[in-house]
């Protein structure tokens, strides 16, 4: 079956669309460009894909993360959205540490690890502030083909109001594979859960 059909790679979308109706969300910024994409595109008038990704397919292998040829399949297959944006967001080696940390790659460490070193947190903030520095979204979407999507989050609170986060019942490697663990929602979020995705929806939505 072809990943662009596949069940579970979209199953936030009745989720997602309650919360855009209900919140008359305009304009989105994903993290992991994919199959849902399309459900934001045609419901929005703006949406900004961001995919992390390595050039090393072999590391991409590896790790279980993307790879450049991931975001070229995604841009044939919308090339034809005029209110879509892609953004490519090439990893470097303090990505790469913390990936192999997570992904137990590193040795000692199990599979599910909070990573040692967090200088990539550093990183990662100063890049997510760059693209939302001179555009406000409505909501954020966490999917990304990384494993730090836990820290994505953290970045994103009191930056965007409404933030949906897919496969958080992911229970697997102690249920952190996606560095979920270590969300930490400010008390001026409320958090809820969809209630048709079998991998868990998780939204935070600002008071």
């Amino acid at each position: 079956m072809s990943i662009w059909s596949g069940d579970r790679w979209c199953d936030h979308e009745y989720d997602n669309l309650q919360t855009i109706k209900n919140n008359n969300v305009k304009s989105i910024i994903e993290f992991g460009c994919g199959v849902g994409t399309k459900l934001f595109l045609d419901n929005c008038d703006n949406i900004t894909s961001v995919e992390f990704y390595t050039k090393d397919k072999t590391l991409a292998k590896s790790l279980k993360i993307s790879s450049d040829e991931w975001m070229l399949k995604c841009k044939e297959k919308y090339k034809k959205y005029t209110n879509w944006n892609p953004i490519l967001i090439e990893l470097t080696d303090k990505f790469i540490m913390a990936e192999k940390d997570i992904t137990g790659k590193t040795l000692g460490l199990p599979r599910g690890s909070n990573p040692l070193n967090e200088d990539y947190l550093v990183e990662l903030g100063d890049i997510i502030d760059e693209i939302l520095y001179e555009t406000k979204y409505d909501m954020g979407f966490v999917d990304a083909g990384v494993h730090f999507r836990g820290d994505i989050v953290n970045v994103l609170f009191n930056k965007i109001d409404i933030i949906t986060v897919h496969d958080v019942n992911n229970r697997a490697h102690g249920g952190n594979i996606y560095g979920y663990l270590r969300i930490k929602c400010p008390k001026n979020y409320e958090h809820t859960k969809g209630i048709k995705s079998v991998s868990g929806l998780s939204i935070y939505k600002k008071k």
